[in-house]
């Protein structure tokens, strides 16, 4: 016997006057890292990135690591984004 899934609501996100200019400024950084080559995200595999500017700011093996380095940025500014390493999958 299958069962109904509970219908979700999915809300417009609303972004105040205050969130605007930050989240405007992100989208170029934003864009920069999407657009990196493999190359350019190599020494980064494994880690937790803080980008601004369409430069990395800091790097480290964990998020609780990386922020202790951005104690003094404006979090609101930067990107915060983990490149996982590659995988290989095993099928047997």
């Amino acid at each position: 016997m299958s069962t109904a899934l509970p219908a979700y609501r999915v809300r417009p996100w609303d972004v105040s006057p205050e969130e605007e200019p930050a989240l405007s400024h992100a989208d170029a950084t934003f864009h920069w890292l999407c657009s990196l080559s493999r190359d350019d995200i190599r020494p980064y595999l494994g880690q937790w990135i803080a980008a601004r500017d369409c430069r990395v700011i800091a790097s480290a093996g964990s998020l609780d690591a990386l922020l202790r380095q951005l104690s003094d940025v404006d979090l609101q500014t930067a990107i915060v984004h983990r490149f996982e390493k590659p995988g290989r999958v095993v099928y047997r």
